[in-house]
């Protein structure tokens, strides 16, 4: 009999055992997931459209309007350059910049322009604007200023954002599987 409840208490322990270091493990888990902040694709546009208009002030720039419509325009190309896994300012359906903007019905642009950049969120990678150094974005504050960070850092990139002759713009930001695809339509208006 001592032995039959041997046995059945020490079945009873490597359960609880068990069930124990699963929720320890599962809880650690759930730690590590915590400490990075998540993507709120909305607040990141408005914090990457502050910093545009920050680096355009002390360019001494005029600021740009945040155009909506635009913003539609962006993020379609964004999420093509995900779904195709590219980044190019030619789509491989064929469209140019001003195709996009067509596409969209918004034709009050005399001259349009776009950015682009692809990085990564809570991903290690090296970066080709910051002396290939490796780099982790946690939060979405560092986010929006390594997506800044990017496009001055870029000659081509920092030109076209400080062009004087924008005074609209909208932003595209897609976040899926890690990965960060930004598009910024810039516009003259045919209004100003």
């Amino acid at each position: 009999m001592n032995i039959i409840n041997l046995k059945y208490w020490s079945l009873i322990l490597i359960f609880v055992l068990t069930i124990v270091l699963t929720l320890g493990a599962t809880a650690y888990i759930q730690y590590e997931e915590d400490e990075v902040e998540q993507i709120n694709e909305e607040k990141l546009k408005l914090q990457f459209f502050e910093n545009i208009n920050q680096e355009r002030s002390m360019e001494e720039k005029s600021e740009l309007e945040y155009n909506v419509s635009i913003s539609e325009v962006a993020l379609y190309k964004s999420q093509l350059m995900y779904d195709y896994d590219y980044i190019s300012h030619d789509s491989p359906k064929g469209e140019d910049v001003r195709d996009r903007f067509n596409n969209y019905n918004v034709m009050h642009c005399k001259s349009v322009g776009e950015n682009l950049a692809h990085t990564y969120y809570n991903k290690e990678f090296q970066s080709d604007s910051n002396n290939n150094q490796i780099q982790k974005y946690t939060t979405q504050e560092e986010l929006a200023d390594g997506i800044t960070e990017q496009f001055m850092n870029s000659p081509a990139h920092k030109e076209n954002l400080l062009r004087s002759e924008w005074d609209e713009t909208g932003i595209g930001i897609i976040y899926q599987d890690q990965k960060v695809y930004v598009t910024q339509k810039f516009c003259k208006s045919d209004n100003k």
